[in-house]
């Protein structure tokens, strides 16, 4: 069943292209600048100067990692309204395609779950695009500095965490819409077609 609902999901994807990618592109962006932000928050946070002279830096280190997890969590945020709203866009154009599939004896479970795997997709291609985006943004900072060449790059955690938080934040974005969608009167589509 859940390959059924992959490959449904995945063709529906298709039908739109344009929406489709600027869906995926908004939130490779988000994921890759909220990764990027907590790589360098990673750096910034790493003892500065490892003789007696660190404790200097603590009060401003301190503050400069708040800063840098409330852009993160900003990033993220503004992702995923975006992706909300894009998400409500695409799914709202298939009412008629849902009330159709309703009246044909499908669930709302069953449509729940179609447009759930759906936004796992995008989260998916998004995760793949963020890291590439968050590779070039380490590599430019890398070229910036010679110091934080050594510091800034990707290692296996950041990559899980990539791909999580791309595929979280695309759940996260998809619930509502994908609850929206479910809630279609199949009646009132069959009228109105």
């Amino acid at each position: 069943m859940f390959q059924y609902y992959f490959l449904l999901g995945f063709s529906n994807l298709r039908r739109n292209p344009a929406l489709t990618a600027l869906m995926v592109l908004t939130l490779a962006i988000g994921v890759a600048a909220s990764v990027s932000t907590l790589t360098i928050l990673d750096v910034v946070s790493e003892n500065p100067m490892p003789d007696n002279s660190a404790h200097v830096f603590e009060p401003m280190v301190d503050n400069d990692s708040k800063l840098l997890v409330w852009l993160a969590l900003c990033f993220i945020l503004l992702c995923l309204v975006n992706t909300v709203g894009l998400l409500l866009a695409k799914f709202s154009v298939r009412a008629a395609e849902v009330g159709i599939r309703r009246a044909l004896g499908a669930s709302r479970r069953d449509i729940f779950c179609q447009f759930l795997i759906e936004t796992t997709v995008v989260g998916l291609a998004g995760g793949v695009y963020a890291l590439v985006l968050a590779l070039g943004a380490l590599s430019l900072i890398g070229i910036q500095s010679e110091s934080l060449h050594v510091v800034a790059h990707m290692d296996l955690s950041l990559l899980a965490l990539t791909f999580a938080l791309s595929v979280l934040v695309a759940v996260l974005a998809g619930l509502l819409p994908a609850w929206r969608a479910c809630q279609v009167a199949p009646a009132l589509q069959l009228k109105s077609q």
